[in-house]
């Protein structure tokens, strides 16, 4: 029974823990990675994920940005999604950054952005998708009100998407940081 218990301890203190490698007070077992540090990083799940959410991060703000030239009243309103966009473009960016050069972040923190991008991605889906869909058809508009549409519609499929993506990572990286091996 006590056994037990401390391995729940262990995986619980394995799951919020910034290192790879700690040992549990009392000289209980050590637990260690199931992964330590595979030979080629650029072939692992992980690494693949954050490619793909990186380039779909790219297309989003690209189609965004065609659907946004025909808006002319609402900068303001659609600037949440651009923001949401850049920003992991940028995390996502120095996340493989650091893995290209052998400098891993610690599990933890890139388990709180990919949390973070999966519900930051999916209020920016949803706000462009509204955007999409309340756009108001006036007689004289024509084709760019229906260009503007398909654009941001587009925007929050490629957003949604993306959100899928982020919940996936999120998944592998909980599954990876409750699977050890106790020594």
């Amino acid at each position: 029974m006590v056994e037990n218990n401390r391995s729940h301890v262990a995986t619980l203190m394995r799951f919020f823990s910034i290192d790879s490698e700690m040992s549990l007070p009392n000289d209980a077992a050590a637990v260690v990675a199931p992964e330590t540090a595979p030979p080629n990083l650029l072939w692992t799940k992980q690494f693949l994920l954050k490619v793909v959410q990186l380039f779909t991060g790219f297309v989003c703000v690209g189609v965004y940005a065609e659907g946004l030239k025909f808006l002319k009243d609402s900068i303001n309103t659609m600037m949440y999604p651009n923001i949401v966009y850049s920003s992991f473009i940028i995390i996502t960016s120095v996340i493989l950054l650091s893995c290209l050069l052998g400098c891993a972040m610690p599990d933890v923190l890139i388990r709180i952005f990919n949390i973070l991008g999966m519900v930051l991605y999916f209020a920016a889906a949803t706000v462009t998708l509204y955007e999409s869909l309340a756009r108001k058809t006036s007689h004289g508009a024509g084709d760019e009100v229906v260009v503007q549409r398909q654009m941001l519609f587009a925007t929050s499929v490629m957003s949604y998407f993306n959100t899928v993506l982020y919940a996936v990572d999120v998944y592998f990286s909980i599954r990876r940081a409750v699977s050890f091996e106790a020594k």
